[in-house]
């Protein structure tokens, strides 16, 4: 059963510095299609019977979600890692100067509020490759900070940071201290754009009940609370892979309508932000159920499952 601190944002990219430095160099040369057969065939195999968790609540997640039993079901589970497995590939190669081919999707809600002087949130969650997101969405007209987990490896950090750099963004990052809410709430308040993600819990344990996918569940507060608070507006932010070298950036408004605002107190506005990103999150994932990446019991059914079988 998932816990609230299995929700919160936590892990690391598996592998040590040394690994991370070799598999950029290689990735200069070798074409990515090479790349992910190689690994599909040698590496993908290992991790999944090593990191038997993961593979569990994934197929729970097909088995609920969509319905899938038999080889049907395992096949999906299996296609679900192949696509991960690409996307951190995907992320080393722009680490090593790899460009990636994208076409937009509702991008005039991020061009309006960039005209406007007041800042903005970009919520971003674990579907598909929202690392893609910080190198091929800069703004010309705003500074742009990203919340990054302060674990990852000093590899994967210093990468990041010179490739956000590139594009006008600095990292917060997040960590114990809650340091990043501060850096957060400042960068807010000159007016500048500010990257998180909405699917997990950071920090605060404040959440709301929503249904998603056709089951109850629990979103963070978090970042809506913000967003209320410091009276600001968001839109949701997906990077879906299409193709070998093509993605489809997503996005979509997430605002109040007037009624809304004038007559829903404080904690029923961000609720109401809240579910409007779980809709705009839950239309996404089934148009690409494979790249759903929160590897845990998002709906809290293991022990449900578990109770049925007793």
């Amino acid at each position: 059963m998932a816990t609230e601190h299995d929700r919160k944002w936590q892990g690391t990219t598996s592998g040590s510095g040394w690994m991370h430095r070799s598999l950029i160099r290689m990735l200069k040369v070798v074409p990515l299609g090479v790349m992910y057969g190689f690994a599909g065939a040698f590496v993908l195999p290992v991790w999944m019977i090593a990191k038997r968790q993961p593979v569990k609540d994934i197929a729970l997640y097909f088995r609920n979600r969509y319905n899938l039993r038999g080889v049907k079901l395992w096949r999906a589970v299996w296609r679900n890692h192949y696509r991960m497995m690409q996307v951190v590939i995907d992320k080393f190669a722009a680490f090593s100067g790899r460009k990636f081919e994208f076409e937009l999707e509702g991008n005039e809600a991020f061009k309006e509020l960039e005209d406007k002087p007041e800042g903005f949130i970009m919520l971003s969650s674990h579907v598909g490759n929202s690392e893609l997101v910080g190198f091929s969405l800069g703004s010309t007209k705003k500074q742009m900070s990203a919340l990054v987990y302060a674990g990852e490896s000093p590899s994967v950090m210093e990468n990041r940071r010179r490739l956000l750099k590139e594009h006008n963004i600095e990292m917060i990052k997040v960590d114990d201290s809650l340091d990043h809410l501060f850096e957060m709430n400042a960068a807010l308040a000159n007016g500048n754009i500010v990257g998180m993600p909405a699917d997990r819990v950071i920090g605060s344990q404040k959440t709301f009940n929503t249904t998603f996918l056709g089951t109850d569940t629990q979103f963070p507060l978090g970042p809506f609370a913000t967003a209320v608070q410091r009276n600001v507006a968001a839109v949701a932010i997906f990077m879906m892979k299409e193709s070998t070298k093509r993605y489809r950036l997503i996005v979509r408004p997430v605002h109040l309508s007037e009624e809304e605002s004038c007559t829903l107190n404080r904690r029923d506005r961000m609720k109401a932000m809240g579910v409007k990103f779980s809709n705009a999150l839950e239309d996404v994932v089934k148009r690409y159920p494979e790249q759903w990446f929160n590897y845990f019991d998002f709906w809290n059914e293991s022990k449900n499952n578990t109770d049925e079988r007793n």
